[in-house]
């Protein structure tokens, strides 16, 4: 069985992020903080639909 791949969705900067960063690496787990005000998302339309 693969590990699962974890991220979480906050500031690096927050309080409980270290624990959490913590309790992972006990459990051999890969975690990725994601920072809301860095994300990006590109949802292209179709070919002539309206925008």
């Amino acid at each position: 069985m693969t590990a699962p791949k974890i991220a979480i969705l906050s500031s690096p900067d927050a309080w409980h992020v270290a624990d959490l960063l913590r309790a992972a690496g006990t459990r051999k787990l890969s975690l990725e903080i994601a920072d809301p005000e860095k994300l990006r998302v590109d949802c292209p339309g179709r070919p002539g639909s309206p925008q």
